[in-house]
Protein backbone atom coordinates (compact mmCIF):
# COMPACT_ATOMS: atom_id res chain seq x y z
CA UNK A 1 0.00 0.00 0.00
CA UNK A 2 1.15 3.83 -0.54
CA UNK A 3 1.64 5.67 2.31
CA UNK A 4 0.91 9.00 0.75
CA UNK A 5 1.75 12.07 2.91
CA UNK A 6 -1.19 12.68 4.98
CA UNK A 7 -2.06 16.30 3.74
CA UNK A 8 -2.57 17.24 1.00
CA UNK A 9 -4.06 20.57 -0.38
CA UNK A 10 -6.14 20.76 -3.20
CA UNK A 11 -7.23 24.29 -2.95
CA UNK A 12 -4.17 26.46 -1.36
CA UNK A 13 -3.65 30.71 -0.20
CA UNK A 14 -1.91 33.57 -2.28
CA UNK A 15 2.00 34.31 -1.30
CA UNK A 16 3.11 30.61 -0.22
CA UNK A 17 6.08 31.27 2.05
CA UNK A 18 9.40 30.40 0.43
CA UNK A 19 11.55 27.72 1.50
CA UNK A 20 14.50 29.67 0.44
CA UNK A 21 16.05 31.95 2.79
CA UNK A 22 18.58 34.68 1.77
CA UNK A 23 20.04 34.26 5.46
CA UNK A 24 21.59 31.40 6.50
CA UNK A 25 22.28 32.26 9.99
CA UNK A 26 19.45 29.42 10.91
CA UNK A 27 19.90 26.81 8.55
CA UNK A 28 20.41 23.26 9.21
CA UNK A 29 23.73 21.57 7.54
CA UNK A 30 24.69 18.30 7.25
CA UNK A 31 27.88 18.42 9.48
CA UNK A 32 26.91 16.04 11.32
CA UNK A 33 24.74 13.57 9.42
CA UNK A 34 24.40 9.71 10.24
CA UNK A 35 22.27 6.81 9.51
CA UNK A 36 21.65 3.84 11.13
CA UNK A 37 19.28 0.88 12.53
CA UNK A 38 18.45 0.03 15.47
CA UNK A 39 18.91 -3.49 17.01
CA UNK A 40 15.85 -5.33 16.98
CA UNK A 41 17.67 -7.93 19.13
CA UNK A 42 18.41 -6.05 21.76
CA UNK A 43 15.11 -3.85 22.60
CA UNK A 44 12.58 -4.78 24.94
CA UNK A 45 9.09 -5.87 23.39
CA UNK A 46 5.98 -5.76 25.05
CA UNK A 47 2.12 -6.20 24.20
CA UNK A 48 0.21 -3.48 25.78
CA UNK A 49 -3.81 -5.27 26.69
CA UNK A 50 -6.22 -2.04 26.06
CA UNK A 51 -7.90 -3.04 29.01
CA UNK A 52 -5.16 -2.30 31.00
CA UNK A 53 -5.38 1.74 32.69
CA UNK A 54 -2.45 3.88 33.36
CA UNK A 55 -2.89 7.35 34.60
CA UNK A 56 -3.20 10.22 32.31
CA UNK A 57 -0.51 11.32 30.99
CA UNK A 58 1.75 8.75 32.00
CA UNK A 59 3.32 6.11 31.02
CA UNK A 60 2.34 2.25 31.55
CA UNK A 61 4.61 -0.12 33.48
CA UNK A 62 6.95 -0.98 30.91
CA UNK A 63 7.72 3.01 30.02
CA UNK A 64 5.73 2.90 26.93
CA UNK A 65 3.20 6.33 26.40
CA UNK A 66 0.08 5.80 25.05
CA UNK A 67 -2.00 6.82 22.33
CA UNK A 68 -4.60 8.40 21.03
CA UNK A 69 -7.34 6.99 18.70
CA UNK A 70 -9.80 7.92 16.26
CA UNK A 71 -11.84 4.89 15.55
CA UNK A 72 -15.38 4.20 14.49
CA UNK A 73 -16.65 4.49 18.10
CA UNK A 74 -14.98 7.76 18.96
CA UNK A 75 -11.94 9.00 20.17
CA UNK A 76 -10.71 6.72 22.73
CA UNK A 77 -6.99 5.75 24.27
CA UNK A 78 -5.21 2.82 24.52
CA UNK A 79 -6.26 1.66 27.49
CA UNK A 80 -9.96 1.11 25.69
CA UNK A 81 -11.10 4.57 27.22
CA UNK A 82 -13.55 6.28 25.37
CA UNK A 83 -12.88 9.83 25.58
CA UNK A 84 -15.61 11.31 22.63
CA UNK A 85 -18.18 9.41 21.17
CA UNK A 86 -19.72 11.25 18.04
CA UNK A 87 -23.86 11.54 17.50
CA UNK A 88 -25.34 10.29 14.66
CA UNK A 89 -24.20 11.62 11.36
CA UNK A 90 -20.93 12.74 12.63
CA UNK A 91 -17.55 11.66 12.91
CA UNK A 92 -14.50 12.03 15.44
CA UNK A 93 -11.02 12.51 13.74
CA UNK A 94 -7.54 14.03 14.24
CA UNK A 95 -6.50 13.59 17.70
CA UNK A 96 -4.08 15.80 18.76
CA UNK A 97 -2.85 15.03 22.56
CA UNK A 98 -3.52 18.72 23.99
CA UNK A 99 -0.54 18.78 26.41
CA UNK A 100 -2.64 19.18 29.80
CA UNK A 101 -3.71 15.55 30.02
CA UNK A 102 -6.83 15.63 27.39
CA UNK A 103 -7.14 15.28 23.64
CA UNK A 104 -8.52 17.99 21.07
CA UNK A 105 -9.95 16.51 18.04
CA UNK A 106 -12.27 17.35 15.13
CA UNK A 107 -16.25 16.62 15.11
CA UNK A 108 -17.32 16.66 11.47
CA UNK A 109 -20.57 16.60 10.62
CA UNK A 110 -21.40 14.32 7.30
CA UNK A 111 -18.46 14.50 4.72
CA UNK A 112 -18.24 18.34 5.46
CA UNK A 113 -14.22 19.68 5.37
CA UNK A 114 -14.20 22.03 8.15
CA UNK A 115 -15.25 21.24 11.36
CA UNK A 116 -15.64 22.04 15.19
CA UNK A 117 -12.48 22.10 17.37
CA UNK A 118 -12.80 20.09 20.55
CA UNK A 119 -10.08 20.11 24.12
CA UNK A 120 -11.24 16.92 26.09
CA UNK A 121 -9.50 17.88 29.06
CA UNK A 122 -10.85 15.68 31.25
CA UNK A 123 -12.49 12.28 30.63
CA UNK A 124 -15.93 12.32 31.19
CA UNK A 125 -16.33 16.30 31.12
CA UNK A 126 -18.10 18.13 28.78
CA UNK A 127 -15.37 19.21 26.16
CA UNK A 128 -14.00 22.92 25.04
CA UNK A 129 -15.40 24.39 21.85
CA UNK A 130 -12.36 26.25 20.59
CA UNK A 131 -14.17 27.41 16.70
CA UNK A 132 -13.48 25.83 13.26
CA UNK A 133 -10.50 23.64 11.37
CA UNK A 134 -10.27 21.93 8.61
CA UNK A 135 -7.21 20.14 10.60
CA UNK A 136 -5.08 20.00 13.57
CA UNK A 137 -1.75 19.86 12.36
CA UNK A 138 -0.35 20.18 16.37
CA UNK A 139 -0.76 21.80 20.06
CA UNK A 140 2.07 24.31 21.48
CA UNK A 141 2.77 27.55 22.54
CA UNK A 142 3.32 30.75 21.24
CA UNK A 143 3.79 34.21 22.53
CA UNK A 144 3.70 32.19 26.25
CA UNK A 145 0.02 30.24 25.55
CA UNK A 146 -1.04 27.64 24.42
CA UNK A 147 -1.94 27.07 21.14
CA UNK A 148 -3.38 24.72 18.09
CA UNK A 149 -1.86 24.76 14.62
CA UNK A 150 -4.46 24.68 12.13
CA UNK A 151 -5.92 24.69 8.72
CA UNK A 152 -8.95 26.28 7.82
CA UNK A 153 -11.04 26.97 4.37
CA UNK A 154 -11.31 30.61 4.40
CA UNK A 155 -14.78 30.99 2.51
CA UNK A 156 -13.60 34.77 1.32
CA UNK A 157 -11.09 33.30 -0.93
CA UNK A 158 -11.55 32.89 -4.54
CA UNK A 159 -8.84 29.49 -5.12
CA UNK A 160 -7.04 30.72 -8.57
CA UNK A 161 -5.06 28.27 -10.49
CA UNK A 162 -3.56 31.12 -12.15
CA UNK A 163 -2.27 33.55 -8.95
CA UNK A 164 -1.48 29.99 -7.16
CA UNK A 165 -4.31 30.87 -4.10
CA UNK A 166 -6.31 28.44 -2.76
CA UNK A 167 -8.79 28.63 -0.31
CA UNK A 168 -6.88 27.21 2.55
CA UNK A 169 -5.21 29.15 5.27
CA UNK A 170 -3.25 28.13 8.83
CA UNK A 171 -4.38 29.80 11.59
CA UNK A 172 -3.13 29.25 15.46
CA UNK A 173 -5.86 28.61 17.96
CA UNK A 174 -5.93 29.78 21.75
CA UNK A 175 -6.83 26.40 23.39
CA UNK A 176 -7.83 28.61 26.32
CA UNK A 177 -9.57 31.52 24.80
CA UNK A 178 -10.62 30.14 21.66
CA UNK A 179 -8.46 33.55 20.07
CA UNK A 180 -7.45 33.17 16.43
CA UNK A 181 -4.40 34.39 15.00
CA UNK A 182 -4.15 34.49 11.33
CA UNK A 183 -0.99 33.15 9.77
CA UNK A 184 1.58 33.69 6.66
CA UNK A 185 0.89 32.12 3.63
CA UNK A 186 1.61 28.26 3.84
CA UNK A 187 -0.47 27.15 0.98
CA UNK A 188 -0.58 27.43 -3.08
CA UNK A 189 -2.67 25.73 -5.54
CA UNK A 190 -1.17 22.07 -5.20
CA UNK A 191 1.24 22.99 -2.17
CA UNK A 192 1.03 23.29 1.57
CA UNK A 193 2.20 21.39 4.87
CA UNK A 194 2.36 17.37 5.20
CA UNK A 195 2.63 18.04 8.96
CA UNK A 196 3.67 20.72 10.93
CA UNK A 197 4.57 22.45 15.06
CA UNK A 198 5.07 25.27 17.38
CA UNK A 199 6.97 25.67 20.21
CA UNK A 200 8.58 28.66 22.10
CA UNK A 201 7.52 31.02 19.36
CA UNK A 202 9.15 28.84 16.52
CA UNK A 203 7.76 26.89 13.77
CA UNK A 204 8.38 24.25 11.90
CA UNK A 205 6.72 22.72 8.59
CA UNK A 206 7.24 20.33 5.77
CA UNK A 207 6.48 21.83 2.48
CA UNK A 208 5.59 20.56 -0.75
CA UNK A 209 3.68 18.86 -3.02
CA UNK A 210 2.46 15.32 -4.40
CA UNK A 211 4.78 12.84 -2.67
CA UNK A 212 7.63 15.05 -0.98
CA UNK A 213 8.10 18.19 1.09
CA UNK A 214 10.78 19.70 2.36
CA UNK A 215 11.07 20.38 6.31
CA UNK A 216 11.54 23.86 7.76
CA UNK A 217 11.39 26.23 10.24
CA UNK A 218 11.05 29.84 11.33
CA UNK A 219 10.95 32.25 14.14
CA UNK A 220 7.57 33.67 14.65
CA UNK A 221 6.26 35.19 11.65
CA UNK A 222 9.17 34.98 8.91
CA UNK A 223 9.92 32.74 5.50
CA UNK A 224 10.90 29.77 5.97
CA UNK A 225 14.70 28.48 6.32
CA UNK A 226 15.10 25.15 5.02
CA UNK A 227 17.08 22.20 7.04
CA UNK A 228 19.84 21.68 4.57
CA UNK A 229 21.32 17.78 4.43
CA UNK A 230 17.83 15.83 3.67
CA UNK A 231 16.26 15.37 0.36
CA UNK A 232 12.95 16.20 0.40
CA UNK A 233 10.53 12.96 1.00
CA UNK A 234 7.53 12.14 1.71
CA UNK A 235 7.05 13.13 6.17
CA UNK A 236 3.88 11.89 7.62
CA UNK A 237 4.67 13.17 11.45
CA UNK A 238 7.30 16.12 12.63
CA UNK A 239 7.31 17.89 16.32
CA UNK A 240 9.80 20.34 18.09
CA UNK A 241 11.05 19.97 21.46
CA UNK A 242 9.55 22.34 24.21
CA UNK A 243 12.72 24.45 24.12
CA UNK A 244 12.46 24.66 20.04
CA UNK A 245 16.07 23.67 19.98
CA UNK A 246 15.55 20.14 18.27
CA UNK A 247 13.32 19.07 15.12
CA UNK A 248 12.46 15.49 14.68
CA UNK A 249 10.37 13.93 11.74
CA UNK A 250 9.37 10.64 10.31
CA UNK A 251 10.13 9.43 6.75
CA UNK A 252 8.62 6.72 5.53
CA UNK A 253 8.88 5.50 1.28
CA UNK A 254 6.07 4.53 -0.50
CA UNK A 255 5.27 1.08 -1.21
CA UNK A 256 8.29 -0.25 0.89
CA UNK A 257 8.49 -0.54 4.79
CA UNK A 258 11.22 1.85 5.38
CA UNK A 259 10.73 4.07 8.31
CA UNK A 260 13.23 6.69 8.94
CA UNK A 261 13.47 9.24 12.06
CA UNK A 262 15.26 12.33 11.51
CA UNK A 263 16.59 14.62 14.49
CA UNK A 264 18.10 18.25 13.80
CA UNK A 265 19.94 20.18 16.19
CA UNK A 266 18.45 23.78 15.70
CA UNK A 267 21.46 24.92 17.81
CA UNK A 268 24.81 23.05 16.31
CA UNK A 269 23.36 22.58 13.17
CA UNK A 270 24.19 18.66 13.09
CA UNK A 271 21.32 16.18 11.61
CA UNK A 272 21.01 12.57 12.53
CA UNK A 273 18.70 9.69 10.33
CA UNK A 274 18.18 6.46 12.48
CA UNK A 275 16.44 3.76 10.34
CA UNK A 276 13.56 2.29 12.31
CA UNK A 277 12.54 -0.57 10.04
CA UNK A 278 13.64 -2.69 7.27
CA UNK A 279 12.99 -2.45 3.16
CA UNK A 280 11.35 -5.93 4.22
CA UNK A 281 8.94 -4.68 6.97
CA UNK A 282 5.22 -4.66 5.38
CA UNK A 283 4.37 -0.77 4.58
CA UNK A 284 2.92 1.36 8.24
CA UNK A 285 -0.43 2.66 7.86
CA UNK A 286 0.58 5.58 9.67
CA UNK A 287 3.91 6.62 11.78
CA UNK A 288 3.65 9.19 13.90
CA UNK A 289 6.26 11.14 16.65
CA UNK A 290 6.39 13.15 19.46
CA UNK A 291 10.13 13.85 19.25
CA UNK A 292 11.04 11.32 22.18
CA UNK A 293 9.06 8.69 20.71
CA UNK A 294 7.60 7.08 17.29
CA UNK A 295 4.53 4.91 17.10
CA UNK A 296 4.79 2.87 13.60
CA UNK A 297 1.20 1.15 13.17
CA UNK A 298 0.80 -1.73 10.91
CA UNK A 299 -2.66 -2.87 10.99
CA UNK A 300 -3.94 -3.48 14.78
CA UNK A 301 -0.54 -3.23 15.77
CA UNK A 302 1.70 -0.45 16.46
CA UNK A 303 5.88 -0.31 17.42
CA UNK A 304 6.51 2.43 20.16
CA UNK A 305 9.73 3.32 19.49
CA UNK A 306 11.84 5.49 21.89
CA UNK A 307 14.37 7.59 20.15
CA UNK A 308 18.24 7.22 21.80
CA UNK A 309 21.09 4.69 22.00
CA UNK A 310 19.42 2.87 24.67
CA UNK A 311 15.94 3.31 23.11
CA UNK A 312 13.03 1.08 24.43
CA UNK A 313 10.58 -1.01 21.82
CA UNK A 314 7.15 -2.40 22.49
CA UNK A 315 4.13 -3.31 20.72
CA UNK A 316 0.62 -1.97 21.70
CA UNK A 317 -2.85 -3.64 20.63
CA UNK A 318 -5.20 -1.45 19.07
CA UNK A 319 -8.85 -1.39 17.25
CA UNK A 320 -8.75 -2.93 13.86
CA UNK A 321 -10.99 -0.04 13.13
CA UNK A 322 -7.88 3.20 13.72
CA UNK A 323 -8.35 5.55 11.44
CA UNK A 324 -5.75 7.88 12.87
CA UNK A 325 -3.31 7.96 15.93
CA UNK A 326 -1.14 10.47 18.36
CA UNK A 327 1.16 9.75 20.85
CA UNK A 328 -0.35 10.21 24.78
CA UNK A 329 2.16 12.95 26.19
CA UNK A 330 2.79 16.38 27.20
CA UNK A 331 4.27 16.97 24.07
CA UNK A 332 3.47 19.30 20.84
CA UNK A 333 3.77 18.09 17.92
CA UNK A 334 2.15 16.03 15.42
CA UNK A 335 0.94 15.43 12.10
CA UNK A 336 -1.42 16.65 9.04
CA UNK A 337 -4.90 14.70 8.68
CA UNK A 338 -6.49 14.17 5.59
CA UNK A 339 -8.78 16.81 4.70
CA UNK A 340 -10.96 15.24 1.99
Amino acid sequence: MSLRPRFVALVVVAGLVPLACSSNENTIRPSDTTTGTIDRSTSTTSTVPRSESTEPGTTGDDGIPGLWLATGSGIVDSDGQVWAEPKAGETLRNPIDDGVGGVAYLRCIADRVTCTIEDARTRGKVPAVLGEADTLLAAGSYQQRRVLLTSWTDPSLVPSFEANVSGLVARLVDMDSGQVTPMLGWFGWETGPFSGDVESDRFATCLGEGEVCQAGTAIGMTPFVPIVGREPATVTSLALDPGATRLTWIETEPMAGVVTAVVADLATANVAATVLSSPTAEPADDAVTDGTWVAIRTGAEVEMVQLGPDGVRGTVEVPDDVAEMAIRTAGGGGAANDIL
